[in-house]
């Protein structure tokens, strides 16, 4: 009897032992994500941001720029109309284009440039043969490409999409291979040496190991697939998207209706990249979860 006293004692000794460090980790978390959201810099980054308005709004007192910079006031004023107002059709219809041809365009470029990165860095002969080419074109000004581009696939979303897939897909394709090949090189002789096949090696080795490279990889490639979707429009007359509005603007002097296009575009630019921050995001706390569970 005292024996099974004892061993109770020492169960409940045990048990209480646990509970005190589990509530000490909880308590360690949330003071953790206490002093992360004190410390985010999102808060500054806003107070900077309305200083440098305020600034910029009280300069005219200073010095009259209106000619050549229009003011926040008045580019809020233009940005208004041009979302209630008459043309508001034109104004949305050209924000649809440009977006379908940054997303059409990103999507093809992850597919080619994904492919051909796993290609290039699990082979290594592939990466002998394709690795300095791909260097060379990532290199290349895309800009320099937009006369032969407008030759093979004339004038129309063909020729953005093809513009998008040279600024992005080669990126892609740089990120997949040095990520296959570091998981290759550290983590794949491990799975052979435990009998793994080809394909438990692809899907229980290689892409999991792959996936900070693909996400990050992604990320530049849509903010490149913004600036291509972009240049492509201001250069080539397509007829419709935010970079035809933006020349027509700018050709008429309309500096107002210029700012409002060009931070439509970053507000896009910021929204493809965001996706990819939340994503890596998820992708971290399932890796910690399943991490935690193992």
């Amino acid at each position: 009897m005292r024996a099974m006293t004892t061993s109770d004692g020492v169960q409940t000794e045990q048990d209480l032992q646990q509970s005190g460090v589990a509530m000490s980790a909880a308590e360690t978390s949330r003071r953790n994500r206490r002093f992360n959201l004190h410390e985010s810099p999102t808060w500054r980054q806003v107070i900077i941001l309305i200083v440098l308005i305020v600034i910029w709004q009280l300069s005219r007192y200073v010095y009259d720029l209106q000619p050549l910079l229009p003011y926040p006031s008045g580019i809020a004023d233009q940005a208004w109309l041009m979302i209630t107002g008459p043309g508001r059709e034109d104004f949305f219809a050209a924000v649809s284009a440009t977006s379908t041809t940054i997303l059409l365009g990103f999507l093809i470029s992850v597919l080619i440039g994904t492919v051909l990165g796993f290609i290039v860095g699990y082979y290594r002969l592939s990466r002998m043969a394709l690795y300095p080419y791909i260097n060379a074109l990532y290199a290349t000004p895309r800009i320099a490409l937009l006369p032969l581009v407008v030759v093979w696939f004339g004038i129309g979303q063909e020729t953005a999409l093809a513009i998008i897939v040279l600024a992005s897909a080669f990126h892609v394709a740089i990120g997949t291979a040095e990520g296959v090949r570091n998981s290759k090189g550290a983590l794949v002789p491990v799975g052979k040496s435990f009998g793994a096949n080809w394909w438990q090696l692809i899907t229980k080795i290689v892409v999991p190991a792959s996936i900070p490279y693909l996400l990050s990889s992604w990320k530049l490639a849509a903010g490149r697939a913004v600036v291509a979707a972009i240049t492509a429009e201001l250069f080539v007359d397509l007829g419709a998207g935010l970079g035809r509005l933006l020349s027509t603007y700018s050709a008429e002097l309309e500096l107002d209706k210029s700012f409002v296009v060009v931070i439509v575009i970053a507000i896009l630019g910021f929204a493809f990249m965001g996706v990819f921050d939340l994503i890596t995001l998820l992708v971290r706390r399932a890796q910690g979860l399943g991490s935690a569970q193992r």
